[in-house]
C-alpha cells in the first residue's frame, strides 16, 4: 500500500487495520475517520466490482468480528486497496 495511502487525514490504516486484528478496540476519533474514509470510497466506487478468481465467498457472518478473523486465518489476508483522494 502506498505510504501517502497508509498515512493520512485518515489515520495510519494499516496501524489500523493490525490492531483490530489484535481484537484491540480503535479509538473514537479512529473509528470515525474510518468510516469517513469508507464513505468516501463507497460514494465513488460503482456498487458491482469485477473480480479475479479465485474468490472465497461467505454468508453473513452476522458482525461478529471473530468470525471475520477466522475467515482472515483460513482463506488469507485481503489485499485492502485504497485509492488516493
Amino acid at each position: 500500500m502506498d505510504a501517502s495511502v497508509a498515512s493520512s487525514a485518515h489515520g495510519n490504516i494499516d496501524e489500523q487495520i493490525s490492531q483490530l486484528m489484535e481484537c484491540k478496540p480503535l479509538s473514537e476519533q479512529d473509528v470515525r475517520l474510518v468510516c469517513e474514509k469508507a464513505k468516501e470510497i463507497l460514494i465513488e466506487e460503482s456498487n458491482v466490482q469485477p473480480v479475479k478468481s479465485p474468490v472465497t465467498i461467505c454468508g453473513d457472518i452476522h458482525g461478529q468480528f471473530h468470525d471475520l478473523a477466522e475467515l482472515f486465518r483460513i482463506a488469507g489476508k485481503v489485499y485492502a486497496y485504497l485509492p488516493s483522494s
